[in-house]
């Protein structure tokens, strides 16, 4: 078994998890037991509690100036309610085990200092410990953890389905819990906010009808896209452009009249983020989309071969930078600096760069950055490839390990339920009263400049990961926007991201443990040959005409035919479920 997981987890590499594992007191669980055996387990666990609930429940629980609107966040009103604290003798613990990208390590020693995890110990009585792994390593450490058996050292790994293939394979195998029989009576606050969901339902659901995710709900939250250079736009006579042909002429006018070195802020995979750029050509990052419900194969296609003559040409012309292979991805790694000096001219990026403070911030002082729709081949037609920014609405997805006994498994899960409760989706979307927020004379929260202009010089993702929230699963506040957003172009970025796609042909499925083996056995030398020749012919160190059929026929002999009839039997399976 264990070879088959170090196999399949060879092809984890190719994706960033959020988080990872901690320290705990776990054993080996089988986590099976039934939902009618759970209220008296909650019970015995909280009985000890319950003088010292009544007396700090009114604290825990108050937020006085919370309005109807905050009341919004939570879906529903579950039926079973958990006495916070649940402890408070420090008798209990949760491990989690996080990855932090390299520069965001620096100022944030202990991820358990993030504000979230802060209010949660003091709500719960729960203290989280976490070890902190570098998301540059968190892949190889997963592997390691998974092949070693180590995974039951932990009580939570953020990601780990994703990490491991699917949600399925991973419960298989033994990795994490199917917590479906757990959640009516343990998370009583999260299973209340899936109810009136279907659609959250059927993507958390497995094929077997197992629930091993508890994931955050952040639809519109974060989301990414095109920005351009207004200022030079206006300054040229241009208008933003919808086209390919349009994109080019810009590009070719911020070369070469304002000197951009990278009229194209491209990513060294030759890709940019939620499949902008190429998905307007019928291509997209992961490969695989779905067209009448049949599962095709984009890198074969002839839509892969356009895009890469495409960055070729503008590689070649100076469009793109001659060093792009340096622009890693990642989160929160920040090209900021490059967008507001004039390095680049077309960028990917979040809505912080149309803030207020870019432009004070910016070495020109005419400085002005929008957000632009992605580009097509003619003038108003929709992108129905690829994904739509925010198009998975489930976000931090954190899973239980089967090291949790069946003692704790109470504790361990009413802690992150406090995410969902409330106060806890309060913390999670502005941190601490008195810290990262205030409430307005409306009773509604606003962020401090602890956090929208921080006075240490923090960039906004590395302030609000420190002062607000690092990878807590919680229901995004849409009052969020209302507290950071200072411009119009901020609050109209998403809505252009969108209006000229959708998701149409998205892949969505998950593979059976046998099935995952399977497939990334075969996929991992695919992906490998795929992401070294694709960044050979954009930047032309192999003659996509020449040696395209060979590229082609090199794939298929990779019997990339089985690795779409898994893909399309999953697919099958989900459309069903």
């Amino acid at each position: 078994m264990k070879k088959q997981i170090v196999a399949m987890l060879s092809a984890a590499m190719v994706f960033s998890m959020f988080a990872g594992c901690g320290t705990g007191q776990n054993t080996a669980s089988s986590g099976t037991t039934a939902a009618s055996d759970n209220a008296s387990r909650v019970e015995s666990a909280v009985t000890d509690q319950t003088a010292a609930q009544e007396e700090t429940n009114s604290t825990a629980g108050e937020q006085p100036k919370a309005s109807q609107a905050e009341q919004s966040v939570v879906e529903a009103e579950p039926a079973i309610a958990i006495q916070y604290p649940m402890v408070t003798d420090g008798s209990q613990q949760i491990s989690v085990w996080v990855s932090l990208p390299p520069h965001v390590a620096p100022y944030m020693e202990d991820v358990a200092e993030s504000a979230a995890y802060r209010k949660a110990a003091e709500a719960t009585g729960i203290q989280m410990v976490t070890t902190t792994v570098s998301a540059a390593v968190e892949s190889e450490q997963f592997q390691l953890m998974c092949a070693s058996g180590a995974t039951v050292d932990y009580d939570v790994i953020v990601g780990a389905s994703r990490a491991y293939g699917s949600a399925d394979a991973a419960i298989e195998d033994g990795i994490i819990m199917d917590l479906s029989d757990y959640l009516e009576t343990d998370m009583p606050d999260y299973y209340a906010s899936l109810q009136n969901d279907e659609e959250i339902r059927k993507l958390l659901t497995t094929d077997t009808g197992a629930i091993a995710d508890i994931a955050g709900r952040a639809t519109g939250g974060r989301p990414q896209g095109f920005g351009i250079r207004k200022d030079w736009l206006d300054q040229s006579g241009l208008d933003i452009p919808s086209t390919y042909d349009e994109l080019y002429e810009v590009l070719t006018v911020f070369k070469n009249d304002y000197s951009c070195p990278e009229p194209l802020l491209m990513y060294s995979t030759g890709f940019l983020d939620n499949d902008f750029l190429c998905s307007g050509l019928g291509m997209t990052q992961s490969g695989y989309y779905v067209e009448d419900g049949t599962v095709k194969y984009a890198y074969t296609e002839d839509s892969f071969r356009q895009y890469c003559e495409m960055i070729s040409k503008w590689y070649a012309e100076g469009l793109i930078s001659r060093d792009f292979l340096n622009n890693t991805q990642g989160a929160g790694i920040s090209y900021d600096a490059q967008m507001q000096d004039g390095t680049a001219g077309v960028f990917m990026t979040g809505v912080d760069i149309f803030s207020s403070g870019s432009a004070a911030g910016a070495s020109d002082p005419n400085w002005e950055a929008v957000p632009m729709a992605d580009v097509t081949v003619n003038s108003g037609d929709t992108i129905t490839m690829g994904n739509t920014p925010n198009s998975d609405p489930l976000s931090n997805k954190w899973n239980v390990t089967t090291g949790v006994t069946e003692e704790r498994i109470p504790y361990v899960l009413g802690f992150i339920n406090w995410f969902f409760t409330e106060d806890g989706s309060i913390a999670c979307n502005f941190g601490i009263e008195g810290e990262a927020f205030e409430y307005d004379a409306n009773g509604e929260p606003k962020l401090t400049e602890l956090v929208t202009n921080n006075p240490d010089g923090l960039g906004s993702f590395i302030s609000e990961s420190i002062y607000i929230n690092w990878c807590a699963p919680y229901t995004l506040d849409p009052r969020y926007y209302d507290s950071i957003y200072d411009t119009e172009a901020q609050a109209s970025a998403t809505d252009i991201w969108n209006s000229n796609r959708n998701n149409s042909q998205q892949y969505h499925g998950d593979l059976t443990s046998d099935e995952n083996n399977e497939y990334n056995v075969l996929y991992n030398d695919i992906d490998t040959y795929i992401s070294n020749m694709a960044v050979s012919f954009m930047t032309g160190a192999e003659d996509i005409d020449a040696q395209w059929d060979t590229f082609v026929s090199t794939i298929e002999s990779m019997n990339i035919a089985r690795c779409i009839e898994i893909k399309q039997g999953a697919y099958d399976r989900f459309i069903s479920r």
